[in-house]
């Protein structure tokens, strides 16, 4: 018959088996339990290393930073993803240098591609009249699925549709042969969706504002010849679909 635990057995087992406090320790306080069971074991000759490194914010200051998140940032497979336009980088869209707008079809040829962010034009209604809208693809759904770009051989099928902002373009202060409208960031209010048929691929001039704050940030410049020229050849092709186009709220920088 086994006898019951006296006090120095329960003291004794009570130091062999702390009480379970895992559920509140923080990843600092395993690595250091880890390190000081791996000091016990092999008599304190283990190398100690620093959990943290330190980094320089972009405010010029120094911080502790723990390596998993710098890990974390570095394997991050979205950090240097590629689908803003590539003038963030100070190059044009449409640079034939650029690879990220032309990929290779089944035949083996280089193909162009249209991203998300790409400028084209749209026709829409705005006050019961017909204007030609600069806009920008805010969306490109095929079959309903959300992609970020699509040969542009393909943007006419009946299964592409797109989603599209209004860029809010300002008159140039000294226009010449580059055009006599600008955009350098800004959009109407609200989105407007339609198939691919409806738009019509734009390639603008890439130009560089001057503003002090802003210097050499990059932006589009639009000639407003070529504008009414596209505006008329949209026109004449959906003629028979006028009542098809969607609707954009007049404003003071829309029509143009």
């Amino acid at each position: 018959m086994a006898t019951p635990p006296t006090a120095s057995d329960k003291s004794a087992d009570a130091h062999s088996h702390p009480p379970d406090d895992s559920t509140n320790m923080t990843s600092d306080d395993l690595e250091d339990l880890a390190n000081n069971k791996l000091s016990q074991l092999t008599g304190d000759k283990t190398p100690k290393y620093d959990p943290y490194i330190t980094v320089t914010t972009p405010s010029g200051k120094s911080e502790k930073q723990h390596k998993s998140s710098a890990c974390r940032f570095f394997s991050d497979p979205h950090r240097d993803s590629t689908s803003r336009l590539d003038q963030i980088r100070a190059f044009s869209r449409y640079d034939e240098q650029s690879h990220h707008s032309f990929q290779y079809s089944e035949d083996g040829e280089l193909e162009p591609l249209t991203h998300l962010e790409d400028p084209v034009t749209l026709l829409v209604c705005s006050k019961e009249l017909i204007w030609l809208a600069a806009v920008q693809i805010y969306g490109i759904k095929r079959n309903g699925v959300f992609i970020d770009h699509i040969p542009t051989r393909l943007i006419m099928e009946p299964h592409i549709r797109l989603q599209l902002k209004v860029y809010r373009l300002k008159e140039r202060a000294n226009p010449d042969e580059k055009g006599d409208w600008e955009w350098f960031g800004g959009f109407e209010k609200g989105t407007v969706e339609v198939e691919g048929q409806y738009v019509q691929l734009l390639n603008p001039e890439t130009i560089y504002t001057t503003v002090e704050e802003r210097m050499n940030a990059p932006g589009y410049a639009f000639n407003s010849s070529e504008l009414v020229a596209l505006a008329c050849m949209m026109y004449g092709n959906l003629r028979s679909e006028t009542d098809r186009l969607p609707t954009i709220s007049w404003s003071d920088t829309f029509p143009y």
